[in-house]
């Protein structure tokens, strides 16, 4: 989760992008520093991710629709994980899977994503 060598992120990226050419030259190119800073916390960020995978959670069911869009061929949240928290996070959750999308589906298909935000931000989803 955090590559230190490129062969490391193509792997990386190969698990949660369709395309990731692309999105490999853009990192490399412009985020060059971004593995190594803030690197502690993001291990703990990673650490802390276990929604759905334990019998207990210190989070509060939140009152309002809370809105998960996913992709149905992520690899590194696998779509199970999806279902798995809606009792933890709001009884009023709403999960949007997305067609052919790997863990980042506001860049594989920014069109649909936005327009399912969209849609739930304006109450028609």
């Amino acid at each position: 989760m955090l590559p230190t060598k490129p062969h490391q992120l193509r792997k990386l990226m190969s698990l949660s992008v369709y395309k990731p050419s692309v999105l490999l030259r853009y990192l490399f190119h412009v985020s060059s520093g971004y593995v190594e800073e803030n690197k502690k916390e993001k291990l703990e960020l990673l650490k802390g991710i276990t929604i759905g995978r334990n019998d207990t959670s210190n989070v509060s069911p939140l009152q309002q629709e809370v809105l998960k869009v996913w992709g149905e061929q992520d690899r590194i949240f696998p779509v199970q994980l999806a279902h798995e928290p809606k009792e933890v996070i709001s009884k009023n959750a709403i999960l949007e899977l997305l067609k052919e999308t790997p863990h980042v589906p506001q860049m594989e298909k920014p069109g649909e994503f936005n327009n399912i935000i969209l849609n739930f931000l304006q109450g028609s989803s």
